[in-house]
């Protein structure tokens, strides 16, 4: 499966692009459509060969980025869940400084894995 969408935060003004089983190439494509041309050339800098990950999650100006190699296993949720802790982690935990927020940064994480998992079981 080859798939490409972005998902709000809900409560919090973040958008996060998920790109699932495209190749490097095809996640430059995606993120050039979305990016203005200055953070596309540094993205374009920054990025790295995606062969060896079955998942991460990357921040840059302009482009929250979320990607799976594969989706449909049960070991795909589990790398989801992996990354969605990464994401959570560097905008709450870190940029909003809610250390001591435990039970709101779990409900995030609830949040965001049913609006992944959710556009992932969509047809379109």
């Amino acid at each position: 499966m080859k798939k490409a969408f972005e998902i709000d935060w809900g409560t919090y003004p973040i958008k996060m692009h998920v790109c699932v089983g495209m190749d490097s190439k095809e996640i430059k494509e995606y993120a050039e459509g979305i990016m203005s041309k200055r953070e596309f050339k540094r993205l374009e800098k920054d990025f790295f060969d995606i062969d060896s990950y079955e998942g991460f999650y990357m921040r840059l100006e302009g482009l929250n980025l979320l990607y799976l190699e594969r989706w449909g296993r049960h070991e795909d949720s589990k790398t989801l869940i992996h990354e969605l802790h990464h994401a959570v982690h560097i905008h709450l935990h870190n940029d909003r400084h809610m250390t001591n927020e435990i039970e709101a940064l779990a409900y995030q994480m609830e949040y965001l894995y049913d609006q992944v998992v959710t556009k992932l079981k969509c047809k379109n």
